[in-house]
């Protein structure tokens, strides 16, 4: 049966000018936790067997002759085993509404890792790496400004009228991306392992690029990645590399227009994404390899391939009474 541990220890100080600042370790842990796998998959290397051979071709049988349970296919199977753990240094600094102004930013430095098991041979010490809800950074920003009355000051009807009663608010958000793996593919579909839960590519160095030189079309290094030998499984057991994060600007305008005691109008101009700055979102990590040559053929292996769209701009007119 699944355990679920959460623990965590905070303190804040008022740091003036109506400012608080906070820091808190926060952490939670989960134990043998519910994970399915196929019960009736055929061991590492049965295909390749003489007596799982079919003998006018050379090729393997079905895999349903030498399945574990015979005359069944796929049989899904639930065990309590699976283990994860979060870890996290928060730090927030709000500052309450005063002199037209209040914000708030907040800081999350964490980790979160469990075994990813879905496997029915390889074990959890294998599969134990970042989580995909993993993001190592995360800030976040948030802000009302309600703008100084200009015209008042001015004896000018006009003046107010167009100066006064503006506000700005917006959330500005920093995400580092998620965690990948490459997926393997070769052009004839070779079967490498004779069963079992899969190969995976073979990991010779460190898949991550600095930062000045990821481009487009090479988001990581993709000169990492081999085909395993046939009879061997690989060695990329968790994730390589992270995929692009989050660089947000979502700004808000507002004009305040009072036209009586109980009635008042609001002129509104939402920018989501304010910036248009490109939210790529996705990259190819579809290593596809030659099997005669060993060669990765994929010519959009490490190249971006997705985004969350563009900028967008609405206005609304909003009657109060």
């Amino acid at each position: 049966m699944e355990r679920l541990l959460e623990w965590s220890l905070g303190v804040q100080r008022a740091i003036g000018f109506k400012t608080v600042l906070g820091v808190t370790y926060v952490a939670n842990a989960a134990r043998h936790g519910n994970y399915g796998f196929n019960s009736n998959e055929v061991p590492y290397g049965a295909e390749f067997l003489p007596q799982n051979q079919d003998p006018t071709t050379g090729t393997p049988l079905p895999d349903e002759y030498f399945v574990p349970y015979p005359g069944y296919s796929s049989i899904s199977y639930h065990q309590w085993g699976d283990n994860s753990n979060y870890h996290s240094l928060q730090a927030t600094l709000d500052r309450r509404f005063a002199h037209n102004l209040t914000f708030g930013i907040a800081y999350t430095w964490s980790k979160s890792l469990d075994d990813n098991r879905s496997t029915t041979y390889l074990p959890g010490s294998l599969t134990y790496g970042p989580s995909a809800l993993n993001r190592a950074n995360r800030l976040t920003a948030d802000w009302v400004w309600s703008v100084p009355n200009v015209g008042e000051h001015l004896n000018n009807r006009s003046s107010r009228a167009v100066l006064d009663n503006w506000q700005v608010s917006g959330i500005a958000s920093f995400i580092s991306g998620g965690p990948y793996s490459a997926s393997l593919g070769t052009t004839t579909g070779e079967n490498i392992t004779g069963g079992g839960d899969g190969a995976r590519v073979i990991v010779t160095g460190n898949a991550v690029l600095p930062k000045g030189q990821r481009t487009f079309n090479r988001y990581f290094n993709t000169n990492v990645f081999a085909l395993p030998a046939v009879g061997t499984i690989g060695n990329q057991w968790a994730s390589s590399f992270y995929g692009p994060g989050v660089n947000d600007w979502d700004i808000s305008l507002m004009k305040n227009i009072p036209i009586k005691e109980r009635v008042s109008t609001q002129l509104r101009l939402d920018m989501f994404n304010a910036f248009n700055h490109t939210q790529f979102d996705s990259v190819n990590n579809s290593a596809v390899f030659d099997s005669a040559t060993g060669k990765q053929v994929n010519t959009t292996f490490g190249q971006l391939n997705g985004d969350s769209g563009p900028r967008i701009i609405q206005v609304a007119l909003r009657i109060s009474f």
